[in-house]
C-alpha cells in the first residue's frame, strides 16, 4: 500500500519537474530513487524500514514510469504512437507492485 500511495502521490507532480529541471535528470533521479529504496527494503530487519522503502520505490517508479511515457510519445511517430504507448503500458502490467499476476505466478510455482 504504501508503494501505491506514494506513487499516486508524486505522479501528478513528476511532470512539472521535468519541465524545470529536464526529463534525464528526472529520469535519473527516479532511477536512483528506485535503487535506494530497493537496498531499503533488501537489507531491512523491522517491518516499518521495509515499509519505508517501498515507500522511496513508490516515489521513484512513479517519476521513471511517466517519464518514460513521455520520452516514448516524443520520439515515435504520430500514426504509431498507440500501438507502442499500448506496449509500453502493457509491460508495465506484470510488475504493478506486486500485482495480482505476480502472486498467482508464485502460488503456482508452490514458491509460497
Amino acid at each position: 500500500m504504501a508503494n501505491t500511495l506514494s506513487i499516486a502521490a508524486t505522479a501528478p507532480f513528476s511532470g512539472a519537474v521535468s519541465d524545470l529541471i529536464g526529463r534525464r535528470w528526472v529520469a535519473l533521479t527516479g532511477l536512483l530513487f528506485v535503487i535506494f529504496g530497493m537496498l531499503l527494503v533488501g537489507l531491512a530487519q523491522r517491518i516499518e524500514v521495509a515499509i519505508g522503502g517501498c515507500a522511496v520505490v513508490g516515489v521513484g517508479a512513479a517519476l521513471a514510469e511517466l517519464i518514460a511515457s513521455a520520452g516514448v510519445m516524443e520520439i515515435v511517430p504520430v500514426n504509431k504512437r498507440g500501438k507502442y504507448v499500448g506496449v509500453l503500458f502493457l509491460l508495465y502490467t506484470p510488475v504493478m507492485g506486486c500485482s495480482a499476476f505476480g502472486i498467482y505466478v508464485l502460488m503456482r510455482s508452490h514458491l509460497i
